[in-house]
């Protein structure tokens, strides 16, 4: 749960200067000494007139109850605004009780765990040990603000105390298309990249001071965010992911005055929105906001890519390439997901799979894959390839199914079909069993042009140095062949661009082929 705009602020050189920098920080801390930075750093404006203003309201939040959040709901209405939710009822959360404390979190990921503490007055950040910093938060003479909202405690006793609402975890792509075999084998509780099996940003832990303040910012990689508040009071600014704000977003960020002016007050609409204890709040993909803390606060809270926001998960990544975001504070393996999304729209819209190895990590005969699938769906009639389905969430789109013979009926134009169903390679068509459709909202995101050349390469199999894990070239997770035949050429590079278009679901859709909801 960084902010993109001060992460941005780092040095993004090598590691031994962060490293220094990092010490240097954490020396100032013990040290107590005001330092030049922190002068620089100084707002020119009030937090807290911000939090009273009239010019702030609240239109955009929508306040719904757990039993309508459903699969169906987002469906039938996408994931396109803020959702307040005053009770937790209904939605497949797990919490730990109210009067959980942060002694009790440092006993659960250890006293030693290492923190990245936000300095509320720089924006920048220091290094603190739990120990330390249970200190300090349950000391009420605190001589600095200091915030906490990059504690990931996956694979910690923490976990156990804590689960994402069910909804999270059934379109998450970590859940739905990371292979499940490189997931299980994650035994290190810390979020060091070079012992990361899986984009490991699941579950948060904040614990914020009365005072505290993170700037207008977007969740890296464009992820949705849910958020629980177990203790405590907080203050959103909200402001809507349109193009003329994003332009806004990368002028204000670039400058380097954000201390100067409340970004909320460049745009033509920004929102306030205040959660008290008990409620759980869902922002979703690209929307720009900050966050004030009237009162110590607990938050347990998740970040989430998905298949109902591709198209803008996209441009946040773009704009953090903009805006220099340092490769740290980005999502993980951001690259091969896209890879491993990318192969299963191919398999659910036109049943082959480019996968090299099973969930259990298991290599796979292509020879025998197709067969194998087959007798499956056969001795399984109706099932769901072995994942549980509600078949009343799903929605049937007339316009994704094949049409009818009868009179007045059309066959949709395929441009250049053929070479969709010509393969290099012997890949069999093995389509899952079942037979649910993927919804208009899950098919938008396909339509992308194209993305930047940077991530455009196809990650290749193998080990892997440290120094390529460091620079965000994580390609020793990937275990996918690339589907060149379902890659379109760019007429201004020779790279190919990674697009599907609406040909694929008119190729599935003319052949009458099954296809599979993206969820799990």
């Amino acid at each position: 749960m960084a902010d993109a705009d001060v992460n941005a602020e780092k040095d993004p050189s090598g590691s031994t200067s962060l490293s220094s920098k990092r010490v240097k920080e954490r020396r100032h801390y013990t040290e107590d000494c005001l330092q030049d930075d922190e002068i620089e750093g100084r707002r020119m404006f009030t937090v807290e007139d911000k939090v009273t203003s009239p010019a702030f309201t609240c239109s955009f939040v929508k306040e719904m109850k757990g039993e309508d959040f459903t699969l169906k709901y987002l469906q039938e209405h996408g994931f396109e605004y803020p959702l307040l939710f005053k009770s937790k009822a209904n939605m497949g959360m797990r919490l730990p009780s109210h009067n959980f404390t942060c002694n009790d979190v440092r006993q659960c990921v250890g006293s030693r765990r290492i923190l990245d503490v936000m300095d509320v007055t720089t924006q920048k950040d220091i290094e603190m040990t739990m120990k330390d910093w249970c200190r300090y938060f349950e000391n009420p003479n605190r001589d600095k603000l200091l915030n906490v909202i990059s504690l990931e405690f996956s694979h910690t006793k923490l976990e156990n105390y804590v689960e994402s609402p069910s909804l999270v975890r059934q379109v998450d792509w970590v859940d739905v298309v990371w292979p499940r075999h490189l997931k299980e084998s994650q035994t290190e509780g810390t979020n060091a990249i070079e012992d990361m099996k899986y984009p490991k940003v699941q579950k948060y832990c904040l614990m914020s001071v009365k005072g505290c303040y993170t700037d207008f910012h977007i969740d890296f990689g464009g992820t949705s965010v849910w958020y629980h508040l177990l203790r405590g009071q907080k203050v959103f600014w909200l402001i809507p992911p349109t193009k003329r704000n994003f332009q806004l977003y990368e002028q204000w960020v670039l400058s380097g005055k954000q201390g100067d002016v409340f970004f909320g007050e460049t745009v033509e609409k920004c929102d306030r929105v205040t959660l008290n204890e008990g409620d759980t709040f869902f922002i979703p993909t690209g929307w720009i906001h900050a966050v004030y803390t009237p009162m110590d606060a607990l938050v347990f809270g998740g970040n989430f890519l998905h298949s109902y926001g591709i198209e803008k998960q996209l441009q946040i990544c773009q704009i953090e390439d903009a805006t220099h975001v340092p490769i740290k504070f980005r999502y993980p393996f951001y690259r091969e997901m896209l890879w491993y999304v990318l192969q299963r729209y191919v398999q659910c819209l036109l049943g082959i799979n480019h996968l090299t190895c099973n969930e259990d990590g298991d290599p796979i005969d292509v020879a025998k894959r197709g067969s194998s699938q087959q007798m499956q769906a056969q001795q399984q009639p109706g099932s769901t390839g072995g994942r549980s389905f509600d078949g009343s969430s799903f929605l049937d789109l007339s316009t994704l199914s094949p049409k009818s013979n009868g009179a007045g009926a059309s066959s949709p134009t395929v441009p250049n079909e053929d070479s969709l169903d010509s393969a290099e390679e012997p890949c069999r068509r093995t389509f899952p069993p079942g037979h649910v459709h993927l919804t208009r909202r899950e098919v938008d995101g396909l339509r992308m042009q194209n993305l930047k050349s940077s991530v455009l390469p196809v990650p290749a199999a193998g080990a892997g140095t440290v120094q390529q894990r460091q620079r965000g070239s994580h390609n020793f997770h990937t275990r996918i062949t690339c589907p060149t035949k379902l890659l379109k050429r760019c007429g201004q590079c020779t790279n190919a661009c990674l697009t599907l278009n609406c040909r694929l679901v008119a190729v599935a859709t003319r052949h009458k082929m099954p296809l599979k909801a993206f969820t799990r």
